[in-house]
């Protein structure tokens, strides 16, 4: 293929070099010249970046806001409630959400360093804590409140597994990069 191109080229080389480009393409690779003054950086606009930084911000303070409004301590007694779960699970799960808590504030920590990882991660914790709250409202009217609070309180335990295993992906990469650097510093 190679050669009957360069004997295509060979044979026309008379009409292929008597094209010569128009004014408008030498004006532009002059303007494309390093040293030219009048070229222009090109700034595009990143308005999605900025508007996912939002999005997550205000999933995350509408979760917290409804976490914390949905959990009270009695004042003057140290047992817990949590809005419609009975009493002898409510220590049980309250337990569970403050672990999920914790968890997660560890997971924001990579937010400004891996935003779309953070996203990721959000989602998927976002996806499990919405099935957690449509169990919980149907609670109260549920015929079998037994199987109900017990298919919550697995579920909290997949948050919590979930959050396990998403900040281990964190620490191997933070191990990965750690171990790339002292490679770089070794062989320089």
């Amino acid at each position: 293929m190679k050669e009957r191109l360069e004997d295509f080229i060979e044979k026309n080389r008379d009409e292929i070099d008597s094209y010569e480009p128009g004014k408008k393409v030498w004006k532009a690779i002059e303007e494309d010249l390093p040293g030219n003054k009048k070229k222009r950086a090109i700034v595009l606009p990143m308005k999605w970046v900025r508007w996912s930084s939002v999005a997550v911000a205000v999933i995350i303070i509408a979760f917290s806001a409804y976490y914390f409004t949905q959990h009270t301590v009695k004042p003057g007694n140290s047992s817990i409630v949590i809005n419609g779960v009975p009493q002898e699970y409510a220590e049980e799960v309250y337990h569970f959400t403050k672990l999920i808590e914790l968890k997660h504030k560890q997971l924001e920590q990579i937010q400004k360093e891996q935003p779309e990882l953070y996203r990721q991660f959000a989602s998927d914790i976002y996806r499990l804590d919405s099935n957690y709250q449509a169990l919980r409202k149907e609670l109260p009217g549920h015929p079998n409140q037994e199987v109900l609070i017990q298919a919550m309180i697995g579920n909290l335990k997949w948050q919590i597994d979930l959050l396990n295993e998403q900040l281990n992906i964190i620490q191997k990469i933070k191990h990965t990069k750690i171990r790339n650097n002292e490679k770089l510093s070794k062989s320089t």
